[in-house]
Order: structure tokens, then C-alpha cells, then sequence
């Protein structure tokens, strides 16, 4: 069944997520697939993926998603019935779009929800603060410290039932804590997140691009 449904703005972004996927799931039994318009599988065999429900992961786009939509309501068939999450990228920037905040309250409607989660994926310097951020006080992400990520998530989301809710995770690189994001996404108590890069952070080399390591987006 269709566990997580991922929605970014733009084919781009849907193209990095999905490179970052393959990465993640290289030897796992995870099924993911990639749905935006103008691709090499069409729109049949885009349907398939959803009404056969022959994927674990689904990156798309809204307009996309839309037309999936549509024609699933017209069969009368639901794939998102067994979500668990729904992750939605550069989320302060799509809600300003009134289609995009109707797609939202039509994926809420078909799947009821509970727990919630909101990231900011924007990278701040371990030694930097902002006393006048819009946001509350974050929970901490270190890139360099997986088992710490571990627990902390653990710890907050763990104590919920199997397949009695849908986790909402949004992420953005100047994510606040804005009403309308609440109000949108439905977010009882949210939970906030930040990305910390330590003061001394690997810089690589990505395709001549210097960048810094495990950042998303990266700088292009």
C-alpha cells in the first residue's frame, strides 16, 4: 500500500528527492515511484502505480497529484487510504497558492490525521541564534550525530498505534511558525525542528559546486 506520499513544487525538486530515495533504499524491499508530467511512464502507467498500489513511496507534483486524484474519484477508488505520511516540500512557499491549500484539505479529508511534524531544512551555524525568529524554540537535528536524530524521533513519535494516523511532515528552508500553516495542514501540536551544522563542517565538491554535507537543497 501507498505509505508516504511526497509533494514538491517543481519536476527539479521531485528529481533530488528521488535521487536521494534510491540512495536510502538500496537493499531494502521499499517500492518508490516518481509521478510529474512530461516523464517517460505516462499518465496509464502513472495511474497503475496508484490504483495497484505497487509503491511504498510516491514523489509528485501538485498539478500531478490533481489529475490522479480526479480520475481515482471518478472510479471511485481511494489509494491514499492506508498513508502514513505526507510530506510536503518548500511547504510555506506552495500554501500561498489557494489550489495547492484545496489539494491539502482533499489529501486530509481522504486520510484522517493526528501526529504531526514540521522541519526546517535550512542549515544554521551551530554558534548563531535569532532571538526575534517567528518560530518556537526547535528540537535539535545534528547532521553529524544519526543515533542522537534517532532517539529524539523516536522518543516523540514512536508511542503512537500502527496505521491510526497520518504523520504531516513539512519542510522548508525558512519555515516559521505561521498561523496559516496550522490552520492549512490541520497541526494540533506541532513539533519543530532545526537542522545544526556544526561550525566546522565538511565542504565537498558537487559537480564543481561547493556545498556542504548532507545539506537539502544544495546550493546549485
Amino acid at each position: 500500500n501507498l505509505k508516504c506520499l511526497i509533494v514538491a513544487p517543481s519536476k527539479d525538486l521531485c528529481v533530488q528527492i528521488t535521487d536521494v530515495l534510491r540512495h536510502l533504499t538500496a537493499g531494502t524491499s521499499i517500492r518508490y515511484a516518481t509521478i510529474y508530467g512530461a516523464n517517460d511512464k505516462g499518465f496509464g502507467n502513472e495511474h497503475d502505480i496508484l490504483r495497484n498500489e505497487s509503491a511504498d513511496i510516491v514523489v509528485t507534483t501538485p498539478v500531478r497529484l490533481v489529475d490522479h486524484l480526479n480520475l481515482a474519484q471518478r472510479n471511485q477508488l481511494n489509494f491514499l487510504s492506508h498513508l502514513r505520511f505526507f510530506v510536503v516540500d518548500e511547504a510555506d512557499k506552495v500554501v500561498q497558492d489557494e489550489k495547492f491549500k484545496m489539494l491539502v484539505r482533499r489529501v486530509l479529508h481522504l486520510r484522517t490525521s493526528v501526529p504531526q511534524l514540521a522541519v526546517d531544512s535550512a542549515t544554521t551555524n551551530a554558534a548563531d541564534g535569532d532571538e526575534n525568529s517567528s518560530t518556537p524554540t526547535p528540537h535539535t537535528l545534528h547532521v553529524n550525530n544519526v543515533a542522537h536524530n534517532h532517539h529524539l524521533l523516536a522518543d516523540d513519535y514512536y508511542g503512537a498505534r500502527e496505521n491510526d494516523f497520518l504523520m504531516k511532515m513539512l519542510f522548508s528552508a525558512t519555515l516559521t511558525d505561521d498561523p496559516t500553516l496550522r490552520s492549512i495542514f490541520n497541526l494540533k501540536y506541532p513539533f519543530y525542528y532545526q537542522l545544526e551544522v556544526p561550525s566546522k563542517t565538511t565542504i565537498v565538491n558537487d559537480n564543481n559546486n561547493n556545498c556542504l554535507l548532507y545539506t537539502s537543497p544544495s546550493p546549485r
